[in-house]
């Protein structure tokens, strides 16, 4: 499915940063550090100001890029159910990838399979296979979401993202406190949340810088999204 346009995210904040030629000159700004942090960037005069470890921040390693993950617990053990919303989790995973794939925008995938996975998208090659790992994807009842989301935060990469979309069936505790993480290191989330239910509303802004977005398992994606 390719979409024209995202109602959720205006995609220029992502694309005016990635512009930035060098990834490597130290800016001024500081920001907390995140274990497996680099300890030579740590800016130890800031550090013992505030008594906390602070790590200077690079041009360009703000926001490089857009992160998705994609919730991979099934929510039932009925086909009926649960067939239609993993479908509709990974044709969103896939339309949002191949959208900003096309705009020349990197993206990193993280998905669980038993251990936590991080595909990088950045030309139509890394694109089919990322396609492809979707296609091979499973879905597991017995997946820990809690744990997923706390390992999310080990990868480094998702703190530099600008936005982060999470894909999920089940809007837990665990899903809003990563969001509140991501917000805090200065990254939007947009959460998708797919389930039909008819009384919730299609869009909730819960902070200033994270939106839920109700999917419903039917209707177009092009649409939706």
């Amino acid at each position: 499915i390719t979409l024209e346009s995202l109602k959720s995210f205006d995609i220029t904040s992502v694309s005016d940063r990635n512009s930035l030629k060098d990834q490597s000159i130290p800016d001024i700004t500081v920001r907390d550090y995140i274990p497996g942090d680099d300890m030579r960037r740590i800016h130890w005069k800031q550090t013992a100001r505030t008594g906390k470890l602070l790590t200077r921040n690079y041009t360009g390693e703000e926001k490089n890029g857009v992160g998705i993950f994609i919730d991979t617990k099934r929510i039932s053990e009925k086909i009926n159910i649960y067939l239609p919303v993993e479908n509709r989790i990974l044709e969103t995973a896939i339309a949002l990838a191949l959208f900003f794939q096309e705009k020349r925008i990197p993206v990193s995938a993280y998905y669980d399979t038993g251990e936590l996975n991080e595909n990088i998208i950045d030309s139509s090659d890394t694109f089919q296979s990322f396609y492809q790992a979707m296609s091979a994807l499973n879905f597991d009842q017995g997946r820990d979401t809690d744990s997923i989301y706390g390992s999310l935060t080990s990868f480094n990469t998702i703190f530099t993202k600008r936005i982060v979309f999470l894909i999920t069936a089940d809007l837990n505790d665990a899903a809003l406190m990563l969001s509140s993480l991501l917000n805090d290191n200065e990254c939007d989330v947009v959460i998708y949340h797919v389930n039909d239910t008819k009384d919730d509303a299609a869009t909730v802004n819960i902070s200033p810088h994270t939106m839920v977005m109700k999917i419903p398992t039917d209707g177009k994606l092009t649409e939706l999204l």
